[in-house]
């Protein structure tokens, strides 16, 4: 009976959505959708997608609703056609009939009264939103998102997705924060909710002129006991050599603990509310004072304590509409047990935290009871507020099936399922976190994915360390890794020349010291590759900064086996023994010739790749599949960053998206010496023509690089399972690879002297080109293309000289 209630007034509502769209499309507006997002259009009206006026030029009112041009480095994308993805495949298997078992939802007939200004200037649609710590505030972030879906806002989003510059105040470096800021320094935009920011009038006032404030407020209690395990800081206080403290211990004398904290510890501790509305930790009476007075004039604050009604105050006072005040709690604990604690100790700690934050207490007092007046000025507050508690639980009742989904999951459904229904929408929208909805409203401007997908949020990853395998085309990467850490001029660990076996692990790399002889101390490296040509030694990790991002490359094995063959000239090896001629075939065949063989060549030649890993447990006579297996598995999560040769594409993409690099840091040329002849973006080596009885053999010999490989292409499909927008990046990295090969033609036939000018580190250079402050021009290719056909040798001689940078080798 309830249902079909519900599908009769979704069914009445629909039809007045329609009479507004045909009355809407009478208007004089034009508008301009992006392709790629066209079906995002196809939303509820309360979630309708974004409408982007045209214009001639991006003014300050309109520049943030008008998809911004690829760079020059980035030739246009046609993004492959609609239709089902393997990724969206893939989901709807695993989801099954979830999203066949949504019911209907709707806001509600009754209606309620809004402050008497809103007959008159409608809804407000300026709001800039101060985010505090552990208040909610993720759950108000979710519904200002929406609204600004439901009402075509432009918002300014964070460049990393996470904070406006947060916890830092200076004006200047709020705003260069912001997405595009940099090449629209004058934008201003309707709304700013996405992440957390302190409150800095200047800069914020710069960016949503005229705006509405809104924060949210927390009693001190809860909100330091909430603090204090979430931010983990009994735990960093042990770390840094102090006491094992309970939270009463430690406000009872809150300044004797204080020096063996994280510094961050004391912003997210101690008075942590004024301090996310712009005072220091420890204000004087003045400055609570005026800021309380500033926030009467400024603000509407929420009161976490009474979520629900300061929200339905909210929407009264904003003149907005119920079901924009909905929510589903994103990150709240429930069904902890009843506390059994001494009341003597709960009243204690309770004191000392008063104490302790009393200029967060202040403001508590002072705005919750500013709420409780508001409220008595609305004689249907409480009936509208048991109106509200009700759709609340009918909305979490009906998006019940979809809870368990992380955030990128919803946005991934929300931008690749063109056919969602309109409850299933709600769910989605409702249940998505702020980065997830940062990146969606991102992508609704018009934002490439190579520009979105990034894990790391804002600058690169700083350690990158590649795994060198034998036989196996990793120059390719080797390049790259080093032209990032010149660019960035990090310190590097550059394998010594000649080192074998024998060599001690101290000498088998290049040391390292500042030229600064006023600085002292050991320098931890950023950047690095280990010696092709040796077994992996895992002491290497103790040399770099962390945290560590790995590479290595891993190739079919009867790939590797052949071109193993080839390249240790293994026939010629036995010619010279007096074995007459041994071709592959007779070599695999009769398994007598491996003794033959000296044992490094042998350790490359058979299960190689594994080896050169590092695994010491294949001599033994019987095959422990189990153990190797369970190595294998070590293997594939201890390296974050798999490279498959036959899978390069992919790879390529999963790298750049877990190191977040610019596409400028990827140029490669497939006609360099780094890569073997033949190469295209999805393999870098051709098909060896093996008869299929051969190629049988060849996998049971090479069992555990057999092992290996198949565990890193599947490590490879569960992660693009959970990507977003891969076809898309894919056609990008792809173009992007042979619009470089192309433009560097020719290149790879210049003398080493020359092509070393593409490395030569200029200060500061790398951080413009990552914020965008450098446009790439003909030139910035020219040095890309010089520093992409650096052959491997050439690249490590360079390494190995003095380079004036700030770091002495020897």
């Amino acid at each position: 009976m309830v249902v079909a209630r519900r599908r009769l007034l979704v069914g009445g509502l629909a039809v007045i959505a329609l009479l507004s769209l045909a009355l809407w499309a009478k208007s004089n507006q034009q508008l301009t959708v992006n392709p790629a997002n066209s079906h995002l259009l196809n939303a509820p009206e309360a979630f309708v997608a974004t409408r982007i006026p045209t214009a001639k030029a991006p003014s300050a009112q309109t520049a943030a609703q008008i998809p911004t041009a690829p760079k020059a480095t980035q030739p246009k994308v046609q993004v492959p056609s609609k239709g089902k993805s393997a990724v969206q495949q893939a989901m709807e298997e695993e989801d099954g009939e979830v999203h066949a078992k949504a019911k209907s939802f709707n806001a509600g007939e009754k209606t309620f009264a809004n402050h008497p200004r809103c007959a008159k200037q409608g809804p407000v649609k300026k709001i800039m939103y101060i985010k505090t710590h552990k208040t909610g505030s993720s759950t108000l972030a979710n519904m200002f998102h929406r609204f600004t879906v439901k009402h075509n806002l432009s918002a300014a989003l964070p460049r990393d997705n996470l904070f406006y510059a947060w916890p830092h105040m200076d004006p200047e470096r709020i705003k260069s924060v912001v997405w595009q800021h940099n090449q629209f320094p004058d934008r201003t935009y309707d709304i700013l909710c996405s992440a957390h920011v302190r409150y800095s009038a200047p800069a914020l006032d710069a960016l949503v002129p005229d705006a509405q404030y809104i924060t949210v407020l927390r009693s001190p209690v809860t909100h330091v006991k909430s603090s204090w395990s979430y931010w983990g800081i009994p735990t960093h206080i042990l770390g840094n050599k102090g006491p094992h403290l309970s939270l009463e211990e430690f406000v009872s004398d809150p300044n004797k603990y204080w020096s063996v904290a994280n510094r961050g510890d004391k912003f997210l501790l101690l008075n942590n509310q004024c301090f996310d509305l712009g005072l220091n930790n420890e204000p004087d009476q003045a400055a609570v004072d005026a800021l309380r007075t500033d926030m009467d004039r400024r603000f509407f604050s929420l009161i976490t304590d009474h979520m629900d009604e300061s929200l339905v105050l909210l929407k009264k006072e904003m003149c907005w509409d119920l079901e924009d005040v909905l929510y589903i709690s994103l990150k709240s604990r429930s069904g902890r047990p009843k506390s059994t604690e001494d009341i003597a100790v709960r009243l204690k700690r309770e004191q000392d935290i008063r104490r302790m934050n009393w200029a967060d207490q202040q403001l508590f007092d002072h705005f919750n009871a500013t709420l409780w007046k508001k409220i008595a000025q609305y004689p249907d507050f409480d009936a509208e507020l048991a109106e509200y508690r009700r759709l609340v639980d009918v909305l979490s009742e009906d998006c019940s099936h979809l809870s368990n989904m992380d955030e990128h999951k919803h946005r991934r459904v929300l931008e690749e399922w063109p056919d969602l229904t309109d409850l299933d929408r709600r769910c989605h929208y409702t249940l998505m976190d702020s980065m997830a909805f940062s990146k969606h409203l991102k992508k609704l401007r018009g934002a490439a994915p190579t520009e979105l997908e990034c894990h790391t949020q804002g600058m690169p990853r700083k350690t990158l360390f590649l795994q060198r395998l034998p036989n196996v085309p990793d120059s390719i990467l080797l390049n790259i890794i080093f032209r990032y850490g010149l660019r960035r001029d990090l310190p590097l660990l550059i394998p010594k020349p000649n080192v074998g076996a024998s060599t001690p692990f101290t000498e088998r790399y290049m040391h390292i010291h500042h030229r600064n002889p006023k600085k002292t101390g050991a320098v931890p490296y950023n950047v690095g590759v280990s010696p092709a040509t040796l077994p992996f030694d895992a002491r290497v990790y103790q040399l770099l900064e962390k945290p560590l991002n790995r590479l290595a490359m891993i190739m079919d094995p009867v790939q590797h086996f052949v071109q193993s063959y080839r390249h240790l000239k293994v026939a010629d090896f036995l010619k010279k023994k007096g074995f007459g001629k041994v071709d592959l075939a007779r070599y695999v065949l009769e398994p007598a010739y491996r003794a033959k063989l000296p044992l490094e060549m042998a350790s490359q030649l058979h299960n190689g790749q594994l080896r050169g890993l590092g695994y010491t447990g294949l001599d033994v006579p019987n095959r422990d599949k189990v153990a190797v297996g369970r190595h294998v598995r070590e293997v594939i999560m201890n390296i974050e960053n798999i490279f498959v040769e036959d899978r390069f594409i992919d790879s390529l993409l999963l790298f750049r998206r877990q190191v977040c690099l610019p596409l400028e840091d990827l140029a490669l040329s497939l006609t360099s010496a780094n890569v073997p002849e033949g190469a295209t973006p999805d393999r870098l080596t051709k098909v060896e023509e093996v008869p299929s009885a051969l190629r049988k053999a060849i996998r049971e010999a090479q069992w555990a690089d057999q092992l290996l490989y198949q565990g890193a292409v599947r490590s490879i499909d569960r992660r693009l399972l959970h990507e977003n927008d891969v076809p898309a990046e894919q056609a990008i990295l792809k173009q992007y690879i042979n619009h470089m090969t192309q433009r560097c033609k020719g290149y790879q036939d210049k003398p080493d002297s020359e092509l070393e000018k593409g490395l030569v580190f200029t200060p500061g250079a790398y951080f413009n080109m990552v914020v965008g402050n450098v446009k790439n021009t003909k030139a910035d290719e020219h040095a890309l293309c010089l520093a992409a056909n650096v052959p491997e040798a050439a690249m490590l001689a360079y390494l190995r000289k003095d380079r004036k940078t700030r770091y002495i080798y020897d």
